[in-house]
């Protein structure tokens, strides 16, 4: 995809680039912004689109606040892809988490991504409610055969621990095989990746597990070694 790696600080410069691109006046607009912040001139050629391709897209709006629907053949606002938000009435503080555009946003890729069978990698600032958000999606929105586990990594993290729990969570299919009951896809959710201590020559035990997982598709059973 075109734009998708650019900074929260970079996706306005990354819209008024394209819409560069595809306005006349507004070419003019950011020409002049390029001027008094000293950025070399460099927009795109000026090209001629059909109505179709900007549909529901206003001239110099922010392209990030809006979803391509294949269905409808037209841009929508990513707050309206999901049902008005309420607050229910029996809800504790700390458990409402109130959607916005980037959480909608974020949500769309992962459960892209997950249903997929693609592994997610969700990196951020601290206290944006990426782990709120995915929790919730998990245990509310996530088809019924999706078995989810969480593990909250912290800097006390052992490395069989890990497998311990995620063991734990397997049936024995046959002889070294083990899977979420039958029916089920097992989704395994990580918290604070990063947490774990290294050790004295930089490994992180608990990381390299998920990473062996990851490469090998298993892991030792450390009872038979």
């Amino acid at each position: 995809s075109v734009g998708a790696s650019c900074t929260n600080d970079s996706r306005r410069q990354f819209s008024d680039y394209v819409w560069a691109a595809l306005d006349a006046k507004y070419r003019e607009h950011v020409q002049q912004e390029f001027y008094v912040f000293r950025i070399p001139e460099s927009l795109p050629p000026l090209q001629e689109v059909m109505p179709s391709v900007v549909a529901g897209l206003e001239i110099g709006c922010h392209l990030y606040d809006f979803f391509y629907s294949d269905e409808l053949r037209t841009w929508v606002p990513w707050m309206d892809t999901i049902p008005s938000y309420q607050v229910p009435t029996s809800a504790k503080y700390e458990e409402i988490v109130v959607p916005s555009t980037d959480s909608v946003r974020l949500i769309h890729v992962f459960q892209l991504l997950v249903r997929h069978n693609k592994n997610v990698l969700c990196s951020g600032p601290t206290g944006t409610g990426k782990s709120a958000n995915i929790n919730l999606w998990l245990l509310k929105q996530a088809p019924k055969h999706f078995q989810a586990i969480t593990v909250n990594f912290s800097a006390q993290t052992h490395v069989n621990e890990v497998q311990d729990l995620i063991d734990s969570k397997l049936e024995k299919r046959r002889r070294g095989v083990f899977g979420p009951p039958v029916g089920k896809k097992m989704v395994l959710f990580i918290d604070d990746l990063n947490m774990p201590q290294k050790e004295f020559y930089g490994a992180q035990p608990p990381i390299e597990l998920i990473r062996q997982w990851h490469d090998y598709g298993g892991w030792y059973n450390r009872k038979e070694l």
